[in-house]
């Protein structure tokens, strides 16, 4: 059937007359078909002619009206890492539609939601003559780096050094979405436990000699999606100084007799 309004974004409709045998005539009429989008915007006249055995013709005229649809800009969206915020969407123009799409929720975009991966943000939209229009644009999400801070050896002895290692690597691609880089930065804490300042940076750094059992933290950067994860060691001690106390078995003897001492170690 043909309805009396249309968007001119519409598909074609299929015309099916009472009686078969005719013709259909008019602008954005291809055979049984009405096509909005060639017709576009107005208001016209679709006629079905029909000539029967007896050369007699009659005709019917219905009259479609063809609304303009509303055109849509959508900006592009950032890259974001998967632990970043949850950011209302405003991309988009004009105002007054609504987002859809994974991890799209009340015109906010969450990363975490999401996950991983390259995701579509769509909007839509209905202008007052109730033609509706929708666009998308990419989404791109991007994993952290995997870290694995590690310690060589894990225990010390008391006041010896040890070496920290940081090991990153690029999380698996999800979804289509391009492996990241393999250039990291690395910045380790606390610095005062470190052999010098300048090891703060270094994907290896060496300790201090420790007394104590000391935490350390590694903060690493992805440089390609500047995605940041962390991870720490803790390097144990064994050993250290002892105190000693003498111990004798008797606090006075006489004179030329032998005594034994003791020493216990704490």
């Amino acid at each position: 059937g043909l309805n009396a309004t249309y968007c001119d974004n519409d598909m074609s409709a299929t015309m099916v007359p009472n009686v078969t045998g005719g013709a259909f005539n008019g602008t954005g009429v291809s055979g049984t078909s009405f096509d909005p989008n060639t017709a576009m915007t107005g208001t016209y006249d679709v006629e079905y002619i029909y000539t029967d055995a007896n050369s007699c013709t009659d005709s019917i005229t219905q009259s479609v009206t063809v609304y303009a649809s509303t055109a849509i800009s959508m900006s592009t969206l950032p890259d974001l890492c998967v632990d970043a915020n949850a950011y209302t969407l405003s991309n988009a123009t004009p105002t007054g539609g609504s987002y859809s799409g994974t991890g799209v929720a009340t015109g906010s975009f969450t990363p975490s939601t999401a996950g991983s991966g390259t995701h579509y943000v769509a909007y839509t939209y209905t202008n007052s003559d109730m033609c509706t229009t929708m666009d998308s644009v990419v989404q791109t999400v991007h994993a952290l780096p995997v870290v694995v801070a590690s310690s060589t050896p894990d225990t010390i002895f008391w006041g010896t050094t040890a070496t920290l290692n940081a090991s990153a690597s690029v999380a698996p691609a999800i979804q289509g979405l391009p492996s990241s880089g393999t250039s990291y930065s690395y910045v380790w804490t606390p610095v005062d436990s470190l052999s010098a300042g300048s090891q703060e940076t270094l994907q290896s750094p060496t300790t201090k000699s420790l007394f104590v059992p000391t935490t350390f933290d590694v903060t690493v950067t992805d440089q390609t999606t500047l995605c940041v994860n962390t991870d720490q060691v803790i390097v144990k001690i064994k050993g250290g100084p002892l105190s000693t106390t003498p111990v004798i078995d008797m606090d006075t003897t006489c004179a030329g007799d032998a005594i034994v001492l003791n020493a216990q170690a704490s």
